[in-house]
């Protein structure tokens, strides 16, 4: 039978040479985590480069006359550069190759 990576420890929030814990729950195997991780950095960063920016739709009302309403709707986008969705794909790639080294 193989180790869970989970271990009961007596006391509460440490960081160790068996792992990290809080409240006596250590996680001594976190190479899953960082896979995971690491996995998510690369996909938000190729969205980021895909789609260049988040657009979203205002509403703003220009006139309110009791029945007469009148609005406008203006489409608005925040700008993701570039540099950011390369950085979250290279720290991803690093992130996956650290992970995956053995100890």
């Amino acid at each position: 039978m193989g180790d869970s990576g989970w271990r009961i420890r007596d006391r509460g929030f440490g960081i160790g040479d068996r792992g990290f814990g809080i409240q006596g729950l250590v996680i001594r195997d976190y190479h899953p985590l960082m896979k995971i991780a690491a996995v998510v950095l690369i996909v938000l960063g190729v969205i980021s480069l895909a789609y260049g920016g988040i657009s979203y739709t205002k509403e703003k009302k220009v006139v309110d006359l009791g029945p007469l309403q009148a609005s406008t709707k203006t489409q608005e986008t925040i700008p993701l550069p570039p540099v950011l969705g390369a950085a979250a794909i290279v720290g991803g790639i690093a992130l996956l190759v650290v992970s995956s080294r053995k100890r």
